[in-house]
């Protein structure tokens, strides 16, 4: 049994969205419980987005301790990360594809990362091949919206921590994120659906919002590369989402390099443009000693809507307790007016029963003076008939 924690307020939230082949996403959760460090608290947020039967199925009889979200239709990635986020506790946000492995100690240089550097609203792993090459190291953008690898790191050696550099965007097989940063730009476009381009979307509309983006290779994932779909159909949907990205980007994609102009020159100047805008978006985070980044602000103001939202949550508890107790003292009200009704149709009830005796034994009172009169008339002679009748009938009802 793969047992994940169930923190109740969770450092990392581990979004993760699938949808089939359950032995690959038992498979990455058996690597995150295995290599996740003692020292951060997380959960993993499991998005079943219309999955096979099967996946749920393997999820309640092998794993332990995984929130899992459910949705009946497919929304594609950028709609089921979203729906994850919604639903995730934690203060950073980690993206992580159900087709990849986490190597150990992949975590903590990507968390002390964003500790140490406000301005960074993104940083992403670096992802190996199955057999342990480097598979990617971040990418570039060019000016018509294609991509390329940075391909900065060549050999799978673990990185010291620190040693990260700017790119223009990362993989979102695993990426970590700052709620604020995320809230700041609204989460993923779902425009792009079903998948691809929605990774390079999120770093486009990061640098929109002043937020760094940086490779970090000392954290190292392996990923299956293609394992999510075919060639053909991610071939196809990449160019139509490529387009849709470039009509929504293009003013900023006019920053970018051509990417006619191939070879190794070519990419390093796209590095260094990558660096430079870093550095400029670093720069415009920066105040004066002792004060505030953009980034600072946009953290507070996130912690200020979580506060705010567990108050309005305890108002909402508080009210519907206070109705629960009105309510009980209405019913308490309604049987008390039913007991006093009660008690006065008692009470109207026992003065009718009392007026009846008082009736009987003013009757019997008669008849007694009755017998007395007769008894001094006739002497010894027998009652009258009528008389008897009178008396037994008086002594029935007395019964």
């Amino acid at each position: 049994m793969i047992r994940l924690p169930a923190a109740p307020e969770p450092r990392v939230s581990i979004v993760i969205v699938t949808a089939k082949r359950p032995d690959r996403l038992v498979r990455c959760l058996a690597a995150v419980a295995g290599e996740a460090p003692a020292d951060v608290t997380y959960e993993a947020v499991v998005v079943l987005n219309g999955a096979e039967a099967g996946v749920r199925e393997r999820l309640d009889t092998e794993v332990d301790g995984a929130r899992v979200v459910v949705s009946d239709v497919p929304l594609g990635f950028a709609g089921g990360t979203n729906l994850g986020a919604d639903r995730a506790r934690g203060d950073l946000l980690h993206l992580l594809h159900d087709d990849t492995e986490v190597c150990p100690g992949w975590l903590e240089p990507l968390v002390a990362l964003l500790d140490e550097r406000p301005e960074v609203g993104a940083v992403g792993s670096l992802l190996l091949e199955v057999d342990g090459g480097v598979q990617n190291a971040g990418n570039l953008l060019w000016g018509d919206g294609s991509t390329a690898p940075a391909g900065v790191v060549t050999t799978p050696e673990p990185r010291p921590p620190g040693d990260a550099f700017p790119v223009d965007y990362c993989a979102s097989a695993s990426l970590l994120l700052r709620r604020s940063a995320w809230s700041a730009i609204g989460g993923l476009d779902e425009g792009l659906h079903p998948a691809y381009y929605v990774d390079v979307d999120l770093a486009m509309a990061l640098r929109g919002h002043g937020y760094v983006v940086l490779c970090e290779p000392a954290s190292r994932v392996r990923h299956e590369r293609g394992g999510s779909s075919g060639t053909a159909y991610r071939s196809f949907v990449s160019e139509r989402n490529r387009g849709r990205f470039v009509a929504k980007w293009e003013v900023d994609l006019a920053r970018h390099h051509d990417r006619l102009a191939t070879g190794v020159d070519a990419r390093a100047s796209a590095l260094r443009a990558a660096a430079s805008r870093a550095d400029a978006l670093a720069a415009a985070n920066r105040t004066p000693a002792g004060g505030r980044t953009a980034a600072q602000d946009d953290d507070e103001l996130a912690q200020l809507r979580r506060e705010h939202a567990a108050l309005r949550r305890d108002v909402a508890v508080k009210d519907a307790f206070i109705a629960s107790v009105e309510d009980r003292l209405a019913e308490a009200a309604a049987t008390r007016a039913r007991l006093e009704a009660d008690g006065a149709t008692a009470q109207r009830a026992l003065a009718e029963v009392h007026e009846a005796n008082r009736a009987l034994h003013r009757e019997y009172a008669v008849l007694a003076r009755a017998h007395e009169a007769l008894g001094a008339s006739h002497g010894p002679e027998p009652v009258p008939a009528g008389l008897r009748q009178r008396l037994r009938r008086f002594l029935e009802g007395r019964r």
